[in-house]
């Protein structure tokens, strides 16, 4: 019996209290110009600023080249071994250039780093 009229006395309530009609906050918003500032700077500036302002490292590379060496020396200043990525662009990038990705075969949970692109991930989700 307790139950009952405890949610008979809130549901009460709520129905006393969906018959008052309230005022609405912010009925003035203003609805002209743009929801968020312009950047100020190139979208892949500000990236590269604020990611590593979170202690982010941020590489530009030219070309794969340089992509594969600064990876190559990254892992090696890291002593990382265990490499996941599930990738098959990169496997072959890496293989080619005579560096072997399988050491990553295990888990993500057990590797030292990852390695992924936003493109491949941007297509396959679709977005």
């Amino acid at each position: 019996m307790e139950t009952s009229s405890s949610k008979e006395l809130i549901l009460s309530r709520i129905r006393k209290a969906l018959a008052i009609p309230a005022a609405v906050p912010f009925n003035k918003q203003e609805t002209e110009g743009p929801l968020f500032p312009e950047p100020t700077d190139d979208l892949s500036v500000l990236f590269a600023t604020e990611f590593t302002r979170l202690l982010g490292r941020f590489s530009y590379c030219s070309g794969e080249e340089e992509l594969v060496r600064q990876i190559t020396e990254l892992l090696h200043e890291k002593d990382w071994k265990n490499i996941y990525c599930r990738e098959k662009p990169f496997i072959s990038l890496f293989n080619s250039w005579g560096h072997d990705l399988s050491s990553g075969s295990g888990s993500l949970a057990d590797c030292d780093a990852s390695i992924t692109g936003c493109e491949a991930l941007v297509a396959r989700t679709g977005k």
